[in-house]
């Protein structure tokens, strides 16, 4: 074991360089990090060193190479990997992100160098019961995501956010750690050494390990269930079982904090975390500066409100030309909600047709509708209305018609009666909002019996200058701007049947118009039940799939717990026989070990190195931590809890618990989880053993 511990991490005094190693402080995944002092700048700092355990090994005291020939491409593209990104993290300078100081290669690996920050890492914080009002939470959320920008900016993710990784630093301000596990958001790296997870706080795609499906949407997840834990005191869960179930057409397990509603906490901060904590990451923030306005503004429905349609001028053409056309928008440039639409406005016009010049309204409307969804929220296509065009051409050819009808009469009438003819002046005839006049034309005869060509008046009734005639009522002529009485009758006639033949074309095109509609919505009631129909047969067949399921799981809980069972009894059986030929252990023995214990916490108190290495078997990792503790603290609290003993294993164990340690100054510190309890037992032989740990 000795030979083991001394190959997985340096030990302390090793020197890297410039830098000599204080203490072990964690390791991961992809490496060890250590504490300690650059002796020329005579700081501490933190050290990362790059040691996938899967795929490399320490072979002496301090070289590390793969553990094979098939391992040597990984190892190598991971520490180019490595150093590439060390270099791209040392250029950030973000007060709420760890600083990359240093890196460089050295014993076959390579070591990043950052600042080492004093202070509580959240997990601690929140386990207290401290930093967990709203207000706190977003002093602290707040500056992460400032730093995260920085970071996304560059193309990188962080990837491991928890709250282990957040230290509240002594003067109240946060910062990000371990950024060991950043890796490109690019989607150009198309292997990695292992999926860096973290249980309830990494997403799904996260366990992938693939690049290209991890962005800013993978840190924001993370950052939303640090919060779930800070607000619910349990992590969220875990993303792979959320998939499970959905996949298994279940319901999502994890609770929304909606729904918990817990005390003190407002709503729109509730349904911003959830929204972070969406198992689809289409349906999460994409970006941290999203998030961040929904999260800290206290308005977690700003982004969905639009202006009503109640606000837009219609008919308006100057309104019109300053309202975005966007589909989707109000002319405030908010979002709508989804299920609403605009029918685009149009303007009134002209246009030409062949060799005349009719003229055409066209409204100018802005409606807004609701667009009809099927059962399954889907938008149906919809036929786009367009704009009605209304010739005025047939309401003048209609007037034309009647004027010459009644000039034809006229003439036909003063041929028989031998009157001279008369002049028509019909009476305005309007369609829709315009009216067509006809110009009064005046006509003036000659006598039947007269040789000479007959005279043209002007339309304003006027004689013509240049005539030697005389006025026309000297010269036995006639001249009428009236319609003779006679012709009244048939106008209005003509007009009335005009009217009854538009009117008549009108019912039949809106009773055309109204079958058409039923038809509509005949088909339409018909889609819904087909619609329903399909939806039943498939709630059916997903029901009796669940059934099925149901059953198979319960069939092969019944057959574990049947084995289950049997292996319990088995192994009381054998307990038994065991028990049945090794001796009790006597009050004597727990006497003996139990002072042994006790000398093991006296030494620790008193800082004695000497006496606690001669009543322990050997641990470079233990003896260096306490020597460390020894150096540095004045007072170590520890006791010993939880002893009991064994027949079958003649075994005597207990736990040895380091409370806190507390320097000359009066600085108080707490052990890593490691050494916070730490399982010590003696084993009888001959006799009692030294204490294992």
């Amino acid at each position: 074991m000795e030979v083991a511990e001394r190959q997985a991490i340096l030990a302390p005094g090793d020197m890297l360089g410039c830098y000599r190693i204080d203490s072990f402080l964690g390791q991961g995944g992809f490496g060890v990090t250590y504490i300690a002092r650059d002796t020329m700048l005579d700081i501490q700092v933190v050290i990362k060193e790059y040691l996938p355990e899967r795929i490399a090994e320490r072979v002496s005291q301090s070289t590390v190479q793969p553990r094979n020939a098939d391992n040597l491409i990984v190892f190598q593209r991971g520490l180019a990997n490595f150093l590439k990104e060390a270099r791209t993290l040392a250029r950030f300078k973000h007060p709420n992100i760890v600083r990359v100081m240093s890196v460089f290669e050295l014993n076959n690996t390579a070591y990043m160098v950052m600042e080492y920050e004093r202070g509580y890492d959240l997990k601690l914080l929140f386990t207290r019961g401290q930093h967990v009002t709203e207000q706190a939470l977003k002093a602290i959320v707040g500056p992460i995501l400032d730093g995260l920008d920085e970071v996304h900016r560059h193309g990188f993710i962080h990837r491991d956010i928890k709250p282990a990784n957040i230290l509240v630093r002594n003067n109240g301000s946060p910062v990000l750690l371990d950024f060991g596990s950043a890796r490109m958001a690019d989607g150009q790296s198309t292997e990695t050494l292992t999926a860096m997870v973290t249980a309830g706080f990494a997403p799904l795609e996260q366990y992938s390990g693939l690049d290209e499906q991890q962005g800013p949407w993978t840190d924001i997840y993370a950052l939303g269930a640090v919060l779930y834990f800070a607000v619910t005191g349990n992590a969220p869960v875990d993303s792979t079982l959320r998939g499970a179930a959905i996949l298994n057409d279940s319901d999502d397990p994890l609770v929304p904090l909606t729904v918990l509603a817990p005390e003190g906490f407002s709503p729109a901060f509730c349904r911003a975390v959830d929204w972070a904590l969406q198992f689809k990451v289409s349906r999460r923030p994409q970006t941290s500066e999203q998030w961040r306005a929904r999260l800290l503004s206290g308005d977690a429905d700003g982004a969905e409100r639009s202006v009503s349609p109640a606000a837009i001028k219609k008919d308006s053409v100057a309104d019109l030309t300053t309202v975005d056309m966007t589909p989707g928008k109000t002319e405030a440039g908010k979002a709508l909600p989804d299920d609403v639409t605009r029918i685009q406005p149009v303007r009134t016009g002209r246009r030409a047709t062949d060799k005349r010049d009719d003229t055409y309204e066209l409204r100018a409307e802005t409606q807004w509708v609701q667009e009809p969804r099927d059962l399954r929220g889907h938008a149906r296509p919809q036929r786009r209305k367009m704009p009605v065009w209304r010739s005025r051409t047939g309401a003048i050819a209609g007037v034309s018609l009647v004027v010459v009808l009644s000039l034809i009469g006229l003439l036909l009438s003063s041929m028989l009666s031998g009157e001279p003819a008369t002049s028509v002046s019909p009476p305005s005839v309007g369609t829709n909002d315009q009216a067509v006049s006809a110009n009064t034309t005046q006509i003036r005869a000659a006598d039947s019996d007269s040789d000479s060509d007959p005279k043209v008046v002007e339309q304003n009734g006027t004689a013509d200058p240049s005539s030697s005639q005389a006025p026309a009522a000297t010269q036995g002529e006639s001249v009428l701007s009236l319609p003779d009485t006679s012709v009244v009758p048939l106008l209005e006639a003509q007009q009335a049947s005009q009217r009854e033949a538009d009117e008549e074309k009108r019912r039949i095109a809106a009773a055309r118009e109204a079958q058409r509609d039923i038809d509509r919505e005949v088909q339409r009631a018909e889609a819904r039940r087909q619609v329903q129909l399909q939806e039943q047969v498939e709630a059916k067949a997903a029901a009796s799939r669940a059934s099925e399921a149901a059953a198979k799981r319960e069939a092969q809980r019944q057959i574990k717990l049947a084995e289950e069972q049997g292996r319990q009894r088995e192994a009381k059986r054998e307990a038994a026989k065991r028990n049945a030929i090794k001796p009790a252990i006597t009050n004597a023995d727990m006497s003996t070990v139990l002072a042994r214990f006790n000398e093991l916490s006296t030494s620790i108190k008193q800082r004695d190195a000497d006496s606690l290495r001669e009543i322990t078997l050997p641990s470079v990792r233990k003896y260096a931590y306490f020597d460390y503790v020894f150096r540095t603290f004045e007072k170590v609290e520890v006791s010993v809890r939880n002893i009991q003993a064994s027949r079958q294993d003649q075994t005597i164990r207990a736990n040895l618990y380091i409370q806190r340690m507390i320097r000359s100054n009066g600085d108080i510190a707490i052990p890593p989880d490691e050494f916070r309890r730490i399982p010590i037992y003696a084993v009888k032989e001959a006799q009692w053993s030294a204490i294992h740990w």
